[in-house]
């Protein structure tokens, strides 16, 4: 697609009751060193001042779009949005969150770069209290990503930045009640099996937690949730010859940085022993077993 598209990413952003931290948002996608991009919002039956806020800070950029519909839930939006996506690029932004100036400008050169590469993130900082707090680095590679995706979700969401085709072969974000709060990590599961999603190690957004926000609810049903997902992810593994030999690599490589907190490093050990377990019945019994050497390595010194 040529440089000269003004819309050669749609950014696509569910707005509810955010008005105490949507001009913060606003304004950090206004600031973008890239600017050949279109932002389609919609809210998602606010009843605060988010829209009039919304309306007010963009009415002079044409580039800002804003849709209002009664509330549907963040899945069914996001679809809604992804619908009226014309741009090769997608990026996600969350109404309560910052993109840091470059970030676009950056995960763009890093897609046109690899051609193979679906979806890009980056390290991320989270904002407690309206305060910068610490800091997520993500794994850089396609398969480290998906061996830490083993115990938990570790990309984040509002920050990623994807080929709208990764869509068009995923059929959107799940709708289904199983995958409520989780819709995310529905996604990066499925898209792992059909190509590769890479990170940028660089602090390139940062993740507002505050009392309403989705991730705060139903905190206990979205962590059993999340624990299918990665059992599955783990249990695929197990399936895949080539993509088992490159967890055991990285395992090997990464595992004994004493990196992981007891509670996550048990965690990651069950799940391991998923992909051993369906190795085993795949008759890949050597790559099996170096998996399971890998998994004795794992230290408990300190969180991921």
């Amino acid at each position: 697609m040529s440089t000269n598209n003004p819309t050669m990413i749609d950014v696509i952003m569910p707005i509810y009751n955010a008005s105490e931290f949507l001009e913060e948002a606003i304004r950090s996608l206004q600031t973008q060193t890239f600017t050949q991009f279109r932002v389609i919002a919609i809210d998602d039956g606010s009843t605060d001042a988010s829209v009039e806020l919304y309306r007010s800070l963009t009415k002079d950029d044409a580039r800002f779009q804003l849709i209002q519909q009664e509330n549907a839930g963040v899945a069914r939006t996001l679809n809604r949005a992804l619908a009226l996506c014309e741009a090769e690029f997608i990026a996600r932004q969350d109404a309560d969150d910052i993109s840091a100036p470059t970030r676009f400008e950056k995960q763009l050169k890093h897609l046109q770069s690899n051609p193979k590469t679906l979806a890009v993130g980056s390290d991320y900082q989270k904002i407690i209290e309206n305060k910068l707090g610490y800091i997520r680095e993500v794994p850089i590679t396609s398969e480290q990503i998906q061996l830490l995706m083993i115990s938990r979700n570790c990309l984040p969401h509002g920050g990623m930045l994807i080929r709208a085709s990764v869509f068009d072969k995923t059929k959107g974000y799940s709708e289904a009640p199983e995958t409520k709060h989780v819709e995310d990590f529905d996604l990066w599961e499925r898209v792992l099996k059909i190509g590769k999603i890479e990170s940028i190690p660089e602090i390139l957004y940062f993740h507002r937690s505050h009392s309403a926000a989705v991730s705060t609810h139903g905190i206990i049903e979205q962590a059993e949730k999340a624990e299918l997902i990665c059992k599955r992810i783990a249990y695929g593994i197990g399936k895949n010859p080539q993509r088992l030999l490159k967890v055991i690599t990285y395992s090997a490589m990464q595992l004994t940085r004493n990196r992981l907190s007891p509670v996550r490093a048990l965690f990651l050990k069950e799940h391991l022993k998923l992909a051993i377990l369906k190795a085993n019945k795949e008759k890949l019994t050597l790559l099996a077993f170096g998996l399971r050497l890998c998994t004795w390595t794992i230290h408990t010194n300190r969180e991921d």
